[in-house]
């Protein structure tokens, strides 16, 4: 493939990360030698702790054993809770009748065939049973030294395509301009993508500033829970770039080159 700017803004369901989420015991084990062996001894849904049994002999020929934490592992959102167990989390899509969708991680998505669907083309249900629908709106120019802003591309019709486990992409989604939107769906979160495969044109060209100007991508989202809202400062101009709706957070939005 070419190479593309992948935008990577607005809207990324990041699971938030704590140890401190009730813990359960587990059994499973994985042989290591012939005197000691891993098991999970607790787990939450973003760590486990594995623990080794260590078999001893005493002065007096008696065997005797000894269960010693061996490490921890951390990972967000490595287990979920079904029907009242943890279970391991899966990255995985389907094909439903309708699109596709993911269940087997601490929230639920639903992917919509059209990008375009009136109402919300992704629907995302969290831990701690929000629901986010959503679809994109467009691209934009916004320049920060007037406040002006220029739309570059609208949503249009565009077929979401499976690929591999756990991308969607809906490919030329846009009027204007020759992009593509990519779900990935992961074991922490949800990542909304842009990704550009052409140059789009220069902000002066629309009569905004090239040096202020940067590319937003508008995201619809219909009848969310109300968040908390952190300012943060880019490049001196302010943002309400953190949203904090509780197990679900929407951070800053990164653009970068990629093959």
């Amino acid at each position: 493939m070419k190479n593309n700017w992948f935008l990577s803004l607005v809207f990324c369901c990041a699971v938030q990360s704590s140890l401190e989420a009730q813990s359960a015991t587990q059994g499973s084990q994985a042989a290591v030698g012939p005197n000691a062996s891993l098991f999970v001894s607790q787990q939450s849904e973003h760590s486990r702790v594995w623990s080794k049994v260590v078999a001893k002999t005493n002065q007096l020929g008696k065997v005797f054993t000894t269960t010693n934490q061996a490490y921890i592992e951390l990972a967000t959102g490595m287990s979920h809770w079904n029907a009242g167990q943890l279970v391991d989390s899966v990255e995985s899509l389907g094909i439903v009748a309708d699109g596709a969708a993911g269940t087997q991680t601490r929230y639920t998505v639903h992917f919509m065939g059209n990008a375009n669907t009136a109402g919300g083309a992704v629907r995302v249900t969290t831990s701690d049973n929000k629901t986010f629908t959503s679809r994109v709106y467009g691209l934009a120019y916004w320049d920060s030294s007037s406040g002006a802003s220029v739309l570059i591309g609208s949503l249009q019709d565009s077929q979401g395509q499976l690929v591999g486990n756990n991308r969607i992409v809906y490919p030329n989604a846009f009027t204007g301009c020759d992009a593509s939107i990519e779900y990935i769906y992961t074991k922490a979160g949800l990542e909304q993508n842009v990704i550009l495969e052409s140059q789009l044109p220069a902000p002066a060209s629309l009569g905004l500033n090239n040096d202020s100007s940067r590319v937003q991508v508008l995201t619809e989202f219909f009848a969310p829970p109300i968040p908390q809202k952190t300012t943060v400062q880019i490049k001196g101009v302010p943002d309400d770039a953190l949203l904090d709706f509780g197990d679900t957070k929407i951070g800053i939005g990164q653009a970068f080159l990629t093959q």
